[in-house]
């Protein structure tokens, strides 16, 4: 399937062809509503951010956030760089650039190191490789102030692509964790009830807290570079082999076509790490599963 974010416009309104339809109906609707909610269609939007690819940690949310000052920091050159080589899939430093140090004064910054501030405090991790090793994937990918104004049921045509992203994650047997949406997530592919959610979803921190400790550590396992060792406690997966988990036994991914069947895998067999395809090949149609 064909990447569709490679056809955003270059100038606002930031809404890719297929998915017109689908906000104006939307927001018409909000409208009538008189709901202070509307999809913002002034700031780019954030389907995913980091490589789905080679990331070792998968997060499953809702949808991007809104502030007043996003339009404004989505003009900002460097900024605007970033998510746009993002939403291409091209190569950057720090793929999860919502952990760019340059870009730390943004409010995508600022919210993403506010919630994972205890892997990169309390486990130690630094910035640099939770940037390069952590992947997040929206559920709708426009920004909203809230998620009133979201439908229960997909409504743009892109979303597809942000899904088999996801999808191709279990197959990979990536670490994927869910943030919020479950029941959304849920309906997209029933293999997603059986992934581990953070505990409050209202204030989704990866915290010992909020996901518990054995996820929590599961997870720093997969984002370390090196083992991680802590006191009373076996030594993690080594960085490149991922975490244990016993809720997945899926086939591995033989190309980026979905797998159609599972297979019945030991439950301790461990997780694939960086080994999954290093591009998503060109398909057919616009933004359509094949």
């Amino acid at each position: 399937m064909r990447n569709p974010w490679s056809e955003l416009a270059p100038e606002p309104r930031y809404v890719l062809p297929c998915d017109c339809r689908g906000i104006a109906s939307l927001n018409q609707r909000i409208a009538a509503k008189e709901e202070s909610s509307a999809i913002n269609d002034q700031s780019i939007p954030e389907p995913f951010i980091g490589d789905p690819r080679s990331a070792t940690v998968i997060l499953l949310n809702l949808n991007p956030g809104d502030s007043a000052e996003d339009p404004n920091t989505h003009r900002n050159p460097q900024f605007r760089e970033a998510l746009l080589r993002n939403l291409r899939h091209e190569p950057q430093d720090c793929p999860f650039f919502a952990l760019n140090p340059d870009f730390a004064w943004t409010g995508c910054g600022k919210w993403w190191r506010a919630h994972l501030r205890e892997l990169l405090d309390k486990a130690n991790l630094e910035p640099a490789t939770v940037g390069r090793r952590l992947c997040v994937i929206e559920w709708f990918p426009y920004h909203s102030r809230n998620a009133k104004a979201l439908p229960r049921k997909p409504a743009c045509p892109s979303q597809d692509y942000s899904f088999q992203l996801a999808k191709q994650a279990l197959e990979r047997k990536q670490l994927v964790v869910g943030m919020r949406a479950r029941k959304r997530w849920t309906d997209v592919d029933k293999r997603f009830a059986s992934i581990p959610y953070l505990n409050n979803a209202r204030n989704p921190a990866i915290s010992i807290r909020n996901a518990g400790e054995s996820l929590f550590w599961q997870i720093v396992g997969a984002l370390s570079e090196v083992p991680v060792v802590r006191s009373g406690s076996p030594l993690p997966f080594p960085p490149d082999v991922g975490c244990s988990r016993q809720q997945h036994n899926f086939s591995p991914l033989p190309s980026l076509g979905l797998a159609t069947t599972e297979s019945k895998a030991p439950p301790t067999e461990p997780c694939g790490g960086l080994h999954g395809p290093t591009s998503v090949p060109p398909g057919v149609g616009e933004c359509t599963v094949d």
